[in-house]
């Protein structure tokens, strides 16, 4: 884990599988399973900043994603508005809702066809020692509230322009591990972008409680399956 990210810079990858789509992303285990017919196609792109990973992530395809990022790091998953479909752990994600989860958890995610989200896995010590410097009384306590987050739309769409200009720029200017000053700048504006967001942060709604058991009896169920593969069920 210490290596990560070691090599700062920008990553892009296009893809027409969706196990290369899952395989595409540095340092996370995941699994994807598509959901709709037809041929797969994917994109990526990944900016690391030393341990600091934002990218934007496009897949053609519904999918079932079973993902963990690595240990003592938070990801923030935040579709792009305006994709209705998409669900963490069961619960839908609505466009005033982000997804979270602590590294070494597995989360699920359900997407549906043209799905675009941007995410950003920052060490849990980091953003705790940053929002400390910045937030009075530290990281919002809503962060340990589950899978999913009510945040303002306004400061959402925010976060996600303010990425995906960073991706542009650091592709546009090819920087590399010798671009000291500017990556410091990209990992504070994102820092500071993260924080604005979370500010607005509540515990978002419960989900309606037949669809999330319907979600946790197909799990269990798939999970039997595939943990007794090699007997008759």
């Amino acid at each position: 884990v210490d290596q990560l990210g070691a090599e700062v810079g920008v990553n892009i990858y296009e893809t027409h599988d969706s196990f290369e789509q899952a395989c595409a992303i540095t340092a996370w285990q995941q699994l994807y399973d598509q959901l709709s017919p037809g041929d797969f196609s994917g994109q990526l792109r990944e900016l690391w900043l030393d341990q600091l990973q934002c990218f934007e992530e496009y897949t053609n395809r519904a999918l079932r994603q079973s993902c963990i990022v690595w240990p003592g790091a938070y990801w923030f998953g935040v579709p792009i508005p305006n994709q209705p479909n998409a669900a963490c752990e069961g619960s839908p994600l609505e466009d005033n809702l982000i997804a979270i989860s602590w590294g070494g958890a597995e989360f699920e995610l359900t997407t549906p066809d043209d799905f675009h989200i941007m995410g950003l896995v920052i060490p849990h010590d980091e953003l705790t020692a940053y929002a400390n410097t910045t937030l009075d009384g530290g990281l919002p306590d809503t962060l340990g509230c589950g899978s999913r987050l009510q945040v303002d739309p306004l400061r959402k769409q925010r976060f996600i322009r303010h990425q995906r200009t960073l991706l542009n720029e650091a592709e546009r200017c090819k920087l590399g591990p010798a671009d000291v000053t500017a990556y410091r700048f990209m990992r504070h504006e994102l820092q500071d972008s993260l924080i604005n967001m979370l500010t607005s942060a509540m515990p978002a709604p419960r989900p309606q409680r037949s669809r999330h058991q319907h979600w946790c009896v197909v799990r269990q169920a798939r999970d039997f399956a595939m943990g007794h593969s090699d007997e008759p069920l």
